[in-house]
């Protein structure tokens, strides 16, 4: 029984993304934002910071894995920055507020 357990609940560190792993063994890539980014929810994000999470969430997807942040500001700003950007899974504390902001900013975009 053993034998047939597999690691897939483990995240992959971003630094390995590209390294031979297996696709079955590592299905997302999991990072601390405070380590990648300066931004902490106030203000706009940079454009510089953008474009580095754009290619953080495009090489991940080239390597067929989703990605996910943690230590993220846990504000709908930072929700919809992580949204746009096309990452996999948002990290909250906050379940209820998300769910309200899911119903409210995904079905009803601001024009």
């Amino acid at each position: 029984m053993c034998g047939s357990v597999t690691a897939r609940g483990f995240g992959l560190p971003y630094h390995r993304v590209g390294v031979t792993n297996s696709p079955n063994l590592f299905l997302w890539v999991s990072e601390d934002w405070n380590r990648h980014f300066k931004w902490r929810g106030n203000g706009k994000f940079s454009e510089q910071e953008l474009e580095k999470l754009k290619s953080m969430v495009e090489r991940s997807h080239c390597n067929g894995r989703g990605i996910r942040f943690w230590g993220i500001p846990d504000t709908p700003m930072a929700w919809q920055v992580l949204w746009d950007a096309g990452v996999d899974l948002i990290n909250t504390d906050k379940p209820q507020e998300i769910k309200r902001w899911m119903s409210e900013c995904l079905t009803h975009p601001p024009q």
